[in-house]
C-alpha cells in the first residue's frame, strides 16, 4: 500500500479482476476476461490442483456475442481502497481474494471520512475513460451509509456535495463521457447484507411506525437546491 511498483501493479490488478471482470468481455476492444485475470487463476488452479481453471474459458462465439453489447455502463461507487501486493500461500482454501494476490484498507486520517474519497471516485471515472475508450457512463448508485437516526445529517451533505464536484471535475476537466448521476437512496431503506441498521435515505423513514413515516433530512434539502439551482 505505497508506491512502490508492486503495489501499484496490485492496485491495477484488482481493478481488472474486480471491474474488469465484468467490463472488459462488453467494453474492450478484444472482449473476453483480462489476460491477468485468465493467466493467476490459471496458474493458481493448477497448483491446486484443479484439472482446469476455476475460472470457466469464454468461446470465440460467446467473446463475439457479448462483445459491444451495452447501451451505457452503469457505476455504483461508494469507498475507496488503498491494495498493496500480497503473495498468499497454496492452502487448498481458493478465494478471489487469493487469485488477485491483493489485501486492502482503508486510511482512518482520510478526511473529512473514510468513506468520503472523492478523488476516489474521479480516478475510477478516468481509469473507465482510458481502460475502454471513454465509454457513456451513468452513474446508477452513489451515496452515505450510516447507523444515525438524526435528521442533521451533515457528513451525507459533505458527501453529496463532494462526489457530485468529483463528477463534475471528471466531466469538464478530464472528459468522461458521464451523463447521469441517481443517489443512493431517497428513503432509508432495507440493505441486503444489513437490514435496517444502516441508513442511506435522504428521507427518515420511522420503521417503528405502522404508516412507516417519511420525514426529509437536511441532505434532502441540499440535493433538492442542487437540483433546482443546478449549482452546489
Amino acid at each position: 500500500m505505497t508506491n512502490s511498483t508492486e503495489d501499484i501493479k496490485a492496485a491495477e490488478r484488482q481493478l481488472e479482476m474486480e471491474f474488469g471482470w465484468w467490463a472488459n468481455p462488453i467494453f474492450s476492444n478484444t472482449g473476453d476476461y483480462p489476460e491477468v485475470m485468465k493467466q493467476r487463476v490459471d496458474e493458481r488452479s493448477r497448483l491446486e490442483n484443479f484439472t482446469i481453471s476455476r475460472l470457466p474459458a469464454l468461446t470465440t462465439d460467446e467473446i463475439k456475442m457479448i462483445k459491444g453489447t451495452a447501451d451505457f455502463l452503469g457505476l455504483n461507487h461508494y469507498h475507496t481502497w488503498l491494495v498493496g501486493d500480497h503473495d498468499f500461500p497454496i492452502d487448498g482454501e481458493p478465494s478471489h481474494e487469493k487469485d488477485m494476490g491483493i489485501k486492502s484498507r482503508q486510511d482512518p486520517n482520510w478526511k473529512p471520512s473514510p468513506q468520503i474519497v472523492p478523488w476516489g471516485f474521479r480516478k475510477l471515472m478516468n481509469w473507465i475513460k482510458e481502460k475502454y475508450n471513454n465509454p457513456l457512463v451513468y452513474i446508477t448508485e452513489n451515496g452515505y451509509g450510516d447507523i444515525s437516526e438524526a435528521l442533521e445529517d451533515h457528513d451525507r451533505v459533505t458527501q453529496i456535495k463532494l462526489f457530485i464536484q468529483a463528477v463534475m471535475d471528471a466531466v469538464e476537466k478530464d472528459g468522461c463521457n458521464v451523463k447521469r448521476y441517481t443517489y443512493w437512496s431517497t428513503l432509508d431503506n432495507m440493505e441486503w447484507s444489513l437490514g435496517y441498521t444502516v441508513k442511506f435515505g435522504l428521507y427518515h423513514v420511522d420503521f417503528t411506525s405502522p404508516n412507516r413515516t417519511r420525514t426529509p433530512k437536511l441532505s434532502a434539502k441540499t440535493f433538492k437546491d442542487i437540483i433546482r439551482k443546478r449549482q452546489l
